[in-house]
Protein backbone atom coordinates (compact mmCIF):
# COMPACT_ATOMS: atom_id res chain seq x y z
CA UNK A 1 0.00 0.00 0.00
CA UNK A 2 2.77 2.18 0.88
CA UNK A 3 4.68 1.64 -2.24
CA UNK A 4 1.61 2.04 -4.41
CA UNK A 5 0.66 5.56 -2.74
CA UNK A 6 4.24 6.98 -3.93
CA UNK A 7 3.70 5.67 -6.98
CA UNK A 8 5.83 2.91 -7.32
CA UNK A 9 4.50 -0.11 -9.10
CA UNK A 10 4.35 -3.37 -6.95
CA UNK A 11 5.89 -7.02 -7.28
CA UNK A 12 5.01 -9.20 -4.94
CA UNK A 13 3.45 -12.98 -4.14
CA UNK A 14 -0.60 -13.40 -4.37
CA UNK A 15 -0.43 -14.27 -1.08
CA UNK A 16 -2.35 -13.13 2.02
CA UNK A 17 -3.75 -9.11 1.82
CA UNK A 18 -1.23 -8.29 -0.87
CA UNK A 19 -4.10 -9.59 -3.79
CA UNK A 20 -6.37 -7.57 -2.16
CA UNK A 21 -4.56 -4.40 -2.26
CA UNK A 22 -2.49 -4.97 -5.44
CA UNK A 23 -4.60 -5.40 -8.95
CA UNK A 24 -2.48 -7.79 -10.82
CA UNK A 25 -1.62 -6.11 -14.55
CA UNK A 26 -2.96 -3.02 -13.41
CA UNK A 27 -1.02 -1.89 -10.59
CA UNK A 28 1.46 -4.19 -10.48
CA UNK A 29 2.68 -8.30 -11.11
CA UNK A 30 1.55 -11.01 -8.97
CA UNK A 31 3.87 -13.66 -8.65
CA UNK A 32 2.59 -17.37 -7.88
CA UNK A 33 2.65 -17.54 -4.18
CA UNK A 34 6.19 -18.81 -3.48
CA UNK A 35 7.60 -19.08 -6.75
CA UNK A 36 10.85 -17.02 -6.85
CA UNK A 37 11.43 -17.13 -10.73
CA UNK A 38 7.56 -16.02 -11.16
CA UNK A 39 8.81 -13.13 -8.86
CA UNK A 40 11.84 -12.46 -10.89
CA UNK A 41 9.87 -12.41 -13.83
CA UNK A 42 7.53 -9.62 -12.57
CA UNK A 43 10.63 -7.61 -11.57
CA UNK A 44 12.28 -8.35 -15.19
CA UNK A 45 9.20 -7.39 -16.74
CA UNK A 46 8.69 -4.01 -14.62
CA UNK A 47 12.81 -3.05 -15.56
CA UNK A 48 13.27 -3.91 -18.86
CA UNK A 49 9.86 -1.83 -19.84
CA UNK A 50 9.98 1.90 -18.67
CA UNK A 51 6.56 2.38 -19.82
CA UNK A 52 4.73 0.00 -18.29
CA UNK A 53 6.37 0.67 -15.05
CA UNK A 54 5.21 4.32 -15.52
CA UNK A 55 1.60 3.33 -16.29
CA UNK A 56 1.61 0.69 -13.03
CA UNK A 57 2.85 3.20 -11.05
CA UNK A 58 0.60 6.01 -11.54
CA UNK A 59 -2.54 3.56 -11.53
CA UNK A 60 -1.00 2.23 -8.25
CA UNK A 61 -0.98 5.47 -7.02
CA UNK A 62 -4.64 6.72 -7.82
CA UNK A 63 -6.06 2.75 -6.64
CA UNK A 64 -3.89 3.75 -3.14
CA UNK A 65 -6.01 7.48 -3.03
CA UNK A 66 -9.24 5.68 -4.25
CA UNK A 67 -9.44 3.04 -1.71
CA UNK A 68 -7.27 3.97 1.55
CA UNK A 69 -8.03 7.97 1.37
Amino acid sequence: MQAMACGCPVVAFDTTGLKDAVANGESGYLAKPFDPDDLAKGLSLLLSQPELRARWGSNGRARAERLWS
